[in-house]
């Protein structure tokens, strides 16, 4: 948890002093153009004021994907459908995002760890699998804790992975990991043009 504890410490920085700074800086260049009689200088205000924005909009993603305020303000469910938005909003992708079971009132460690294995294998399909939909589901019983992400895409074949069944795409190897320290598993199954559809299970931590 110490390295999540600098996510968010990294990420209220950049809110708080990059973003604001920006968000000024923003402000000034209207008021400047609206000031200056003069359109000679209009064109290049305009264009500055279009490159903070965009700046703005950068960062503001940027500070979600470190640590994202919807998981300890909200919870984790809220964070998820979110994160689901975020990336239709961005990439295009289709995400249908289903959970049976209310999951807000669990261990801490365990909502950031499914927030952020969700996280990289939506990245890993927007990056690897030229897919047009995933879908995303997370299921909870007494003792375990179950997350299927499944996509359309082009999936890969047994070739990608190692003697041991194990992927070799770093952020999957990150995931296996840090499930290895909470007693979690994850399963892959994939075959070359029928997608992939990785399934995790995680103990529930009271």
């Amino acid at each position: 948890m110490a390295e999540e504890k600098e996510r968010r410490q990294l990420a209220s920085n950049l809110h708080d002093n990059v973003t604001q700074t920006l968000a000024l800086c923003l402000i000034k260049s209207k008021m400047l153009m609206e000031s200056l009689s003069s359109t000679v200088y209009a064109e290049p205000l305009n264009e500055i004021s279009e490159l903070i924005k965009q700046t703005l909009d950068n960062i503001r993603t940027m500070t979600f994907e470190i640590s994202p305020p919807d998981l300890y303000e909200l919870g984790l469910l809220s964070a998820i459908e979110s994160l689901c938005e975020r990336f239709h909003d961005k990439y295009r992708l289709t995400i249908y995002f289903h959970i049976n079971r209310e999951i807000d009132n669990i261990n801490e460690e365990v909502s950031v760890l499914i927030f952020r294995a969700v996280q990289e294998l939506l990245f890993n399909i927007v990056k690897h699998a030229n897919a047009n939909i995933a879908r995303v589901s997370i299921e909870r019983d007494r003792n375990f804790i179950r997350i299927n992400v499944s996509d359309d895409g082009i999936g890969f074949s047994p070739s990608v992975m190692n003697n041991k069944g194990n992927y070799t795409g770093f952020g999957i190897f990150s995931i296996k990991e840090r499930l290895k320290g909470i007693g979690g598993q994850m399963d892959i199954k994939s075959r070359r043009g029928f997608g992939t559809h990785i399934s995790i299970k995680i103990p529930v931590i009271s």
